[in-house]
């Protein structure tokens, strides 16, 4: 059996500046609407490949979770 790694998420002071270093070194685009407090490196394969589908939860205390389906 073997595992893929798929994404990772974290909190970033300068969301936008951090998301696109991250595209640069993963040869990947910034999604639009990146800002200083939200920002995401498009999924999917840089080749061509379908892009993968994400959605943004929150469970009862508040706390955001990603949800990534490719």
């Amino acid at each position: 059996m073997s595992s893929t790694f798929f994404g990772a998420s974290f909190d970033a002071t300068g969301a936008a500046c951090t998301a696109r270093f991250w595209a640069a070194v993963l040869d990947r685009e910034v999604a639009d609407g990146a800002d200083a407090y939200d920002a995401v490196v498009e999924a999917g394969d840089p080749s061509g490949g379908p892009p993968a589908r994400w959605t943004t939860c929150a469970d009862v205390e508040g706390n955001e979770f990603d949800l990534i389906a490719d």
